[in-house]
């Protein structure tokens, strides 16, 4: 499945001029395959499964918004740990992640998503199928299918 050029440059653009900070791209095919050439080159880019660590997830999206810049995660099995969801859910609604500094003290820092650092979520359409979390469609703003 190729992505319409003038829908992915629709999906793009609608997440550049602040409609969230966070999009979704349903394929037809395996995940990493179906992404658009504009949405790798210079991306930050993680795998996430059952073998994922969430708090690699976490540290990329920090560095992400320390730097900016755009990443994706591309959702290879339907999991979706908890701290995750719950960093994208927080983003998603409040701008902001909620991140512990370290483990010596413990205490989270609230960081603040700057406008030009986006999250772009790309699953396969059967892999969102098996995702638990009944809102986790509703925490995106342009989802292009």
């Amino acid at each position: 499945m190729a992505f319409d050029a003038t829908k992915l440059q629709t999906f793009i653009s609608a997440l550049a001029v602040d409609r969230g900070n966070l999009g979704l791209i349903v394929t037809g095919g395996e995940p990493k395959a179906m992404v658009p050439p504009s949405l790798s080159a210079g991306i930050a880019s993680i795998d996430l499964d059952t073998q994922t660590d969430p708090y690699s997830i976490v540290s990329l999206l920090q560095d992400c918004a320390k730097r900016a810049r755009w990443c994706r995660i591309n959702l290879l099995d339907g999991s979706m740990p908890g701290r995750v969801y719950n960093q994208l859910r927080q983003l998603s609604t409040t701008g902001h992640l909620d991140v512990v500094q370290g483990a010596a003290d413990g205490k989270e820092k609230n960081v603040k998503w700057p406008s030009g650092a986006k999250v772009v979520i790309v699953v396969n359409e059967s892999v969102l199928k098996k995702i638990q979390e009944p809102t986790f469609l509703n925490l995106f703003g342009p989802v292009l299918r």
